[in-house]
């Protein structure tokens, strides 16, 4: 999520029009003291405790203090602050950041084990106050480093562990908010802000992705949307159930349930356009996948596969919450499309079928290689429609984006990463350097990869029966270039290929 929301840092100095949803968010304040009576405690966060400007001399102080009788400093570790009305000094010690594998990761990890113990210690009233990072200076500074994002960061770290989720809320509403006032020590009022538009986009993904598959159905999904977004400020959405004429790829997975009401899948479109629509100089249109559950359908998934397979919806979600952190910040030269579709992969008797040839919107014919490759099968139709309203001229400058938990040999590739990976256009435009240089800023780092002319000779038709392989049969398919040939696929499938600027 926020690495998306890291596209739109030039809108950072534009003011928030909607209100925060989350009684926590809504407890960020900039403060210009250390000493500020009304917080119980303070978070630090930095790469060292020595050396500090004046006005930090009181934690230095205690700090030192403490560490004759415990050399051991860490972050997450109390220290008594017994001269200051808090009482309760909390460490988040980045280290230094001078090594070669240092990224801002470190920044929000040491600000999210401060939280941690924040909440152990059931304290609700911290002080944030982020260090100047002097390990950072000479030579080879770190961006992430400096500036605004070293808050930013802090801020989203901390939260990332306050944070509760949807499912406790509603069981255990007396758990919510976990905390009272949150204040950030000498930041900027458009640093809160945005730290704010970002973490809301986050929290609301949150609550859509990681909550269990029975509390979050497509249309549980639609009505949190409808209940969470008001079509104002520059937002509109509309919801439907699937239409097998204008969706057939999705209409496929989505065919074993219909008829379910609780599980029949849903298209969800949303659009921000900012006040002014004739200052729009950029058009997105992200695709995103929303499987609500995946058991990998008729190729199902073995070996307690299905452990997490609630989370592929992760993709779809992301965008619901950078619709609101949309809202929220205003951009004013984008005009940005969500396109969603939300589906349930299941088993049962009327599951499509390995071997199946199903033909796109876009009306390219694909022999089904494996069901449990449904997640470019529910973003294909999606962006053949945006491939459609892209062409017009009447759109300004025009991008693509399909995101998603599409593959598990992102996880083997890279670990916890995603992987960004551009088509010609987009190359040119160096887009996937740019949103990993965007979310490098505030930790979340990405890989860029490729594609090559072997991933589009990997769909090619093995028969005269279809236009296309839907997924190669090849027996190493897992680690076989197994995140880039999907995405040659959708291409084709599109017809995305066939556009000429």
């Amino acid at each position: 999520m926020r690495l998306l929301a890291a596209l739109f840092v030039c809108v950072l100095t534009v003011g928030i029009q909607v209100g925060a949803s989350f009684l926590d968010l809504e407890a960020i304040s900039p403060v210009t003291s250390i000493d500020a009576p009304e917080y119980d405690s303070i978070l630090f966060i930095n790469d060292a405790f020595t050396g500090l400007p004046p006005e930090l001399a009181p934690i230095e102080a205690a700090i030192v203090e403490y560490q004759m009788l415990n050399q051991s400093l860490s972050s997450g570790m109390v220290v008594p602050f017994l001269t200051h009305p808090d009482k309760t000094l909390i460490l988040g010690l980045t280290g230094s950041l001078k090594k070669d594998y240092a990224d801002s990761r470190l920044i929000h990890d040491a600000a999210a084990k401060a939280a941690k113990t924040l909440k152990s210690l059931s304290l609700r009233k911290p002080n944030l106050i982020v260090g100047e990072f002097k390990t950072n200076l000479g030579q080879d500074r770190h961006p992430w480093a400096q500036g605004i994002w070293p808050q930013i960061t802090a801020i989203l770290g901390a939260f990332h562990e306050i944070y509760v989720p949807l499912e406790v809320r509603e069981a255990h509403p007396e758990v919510y908010p976990r905390i009272d006032k949150f204040g950030v020590y000498n930041a900027k009022t458009d640093v809160i802000k945005f730290a704010k538009a970002i973490e809301e986009g986050a929290y609301i993904h949150r609550d859509l992705c990681a909550s269990d598959q029975e509390r979050m159905t497509p249309p549980r999904i639609e009505e949190y949307i409808k209940e969470h977004f008001q079509q104002v400020d520059g937002l509109t959405f509309t919801s439907e159930k699937i239409n097998k004429t204008a969706y057939p790829m999705i209409d496929a997975v989505n065919r074993v349930v219909e008829g379910v009401p609780e599980y029949e899948g849903r298209v969800v479109k949303m659009t921000y356009t900012p006040a002014d629509a004739n200052g729009v100089t950029e058009t997105h249109y992200l695709i995103g996948k929303g499987v609500t559950y995946d058991s990998g359908g008729l190729s199902i998934k073995v070996n307690n596969g299905m452990r997490w397979m609630r989370k592929d919806t992760c993709g779809a979600t992301s965008i619901v919450g950078l619709m609101r952190t949309l809202q929220m910040l205003r951009p004013p030269h984008l005009q940005v499309h969500g396109r969603l579709g939300f589906v349930r992969n299941g088993v049962g008797s009327e599951a499509y079928a390995v071997d199946e040839i199903i033909p796109s919107r876009a009306g390219v014919r694909s022999r089904i290689g494996s069901t449990d490759a449904e997640g470019r099968n529910v973003m294909v139709d999606l962006l053949a429609e945006a491939v459609e309203e892209a062409v017009k001229p009447e759109v300004k400058a025009p991008h693509l984006f399909t995101i998603a938990t599409l593959t598990g040999h992102v996880g083997s590739s890279f670990g916890h990463l995603p992987a960004v990976l551009d088509n010609g256009p987009a190359r040119s435009g160096k887009t996937a350097q740019k949103i990993r240089d965007a979310g490098a800023l505030v930790a979340d780092v990405a890989q860029v990869s490729s594609l090559r002319r072997e991933d589009y000779e990997n769909c090619y038709p093995i028969t005269e029966y279809e236009d296309l392989q839907q997924r190669n049969t090849h027996p190493g398919t897992v680690f076989y270039r197994g995140h880039q040939y999907p995405a040659a696929w959708m291409i084709m499938s599109s017809k995305l290929d066939r556009v000429r600027s």
